[in-house]
């Protein structure tokens, strides 16, 4: 399977020329890098999603923006991801305590989503919840929250995960 590292660190492929359609469509800022993230993780299975800490519930847009963007996070981050998560299956979630980093257990899902595809639609059957949570949001203004707000799809996607839940 081909790896393609687009960010600053092991960069190995350029966007524009592997998914030129991803990237001269927004202005410049933090905005474009969103639109860039968001547009190559729906070109891919999987996305790598390796926060910056690892402390319980430090979960940032690298693990929402590939869940939402239709893509499985590998994760390494938040020892506690999975209370952030819409369902179990959603993101392959690397055990950084086990001896050995959590590479094998990594390396046997990834695998096996590739080698079983009802497995890898397991991993995106949360979806349909979510879709049914964005049918709130105006149809006209969808493909400005995709493109300019990532925040609101990310707030659609906390409701869901909340499931409910009130604050106190």
């Amino acid at each position: 399977m081909p790896v393609y590292w687009f960010g600053k660190c092991r960069n190995t492929h350029s966007v524009a020329d592997v998914l030129p359609h991803c990237v001269g469509r927004q202005s410049t800022g933090s905005g474009m890098y969103n639109f860039v993230k968001m547009c190559a993780s729906r070109n891919f299975m999987f996305t790598a999603a390796f926060e910056n800490d690892v402390a319980d519930d430090y979960v940032t847009e690298k693990l929402f923006q590939p869940l939402v963007a239709g893509s499985v996070p590998i994760y390494a981050g938040a020892p506690n991801v999975r209370r952030y998560l819409p369902d179990g299956d959603a993101a392959v979630v690397v055990d950084l305590a086990a001896p050995d980093g959590g590479v094998a257990g990594m390396v046997e899902r990834v695998t096996g989503m590739l080698a079983d595809t009802a497995r890898y639609r397991r991993a995106l059957a949360w979806k349909a919840r979510l879709a049914s949570a964005r049918r709130r949001v105006p149809p006209h203004l969808y493909d400005a929250y995709v493109t300019h707000s990532f925040g609101s799809l990310a707030c659609l996607l906390c409701d869901e995960v909340a499931g409910g839940m009130r604050m106190r």
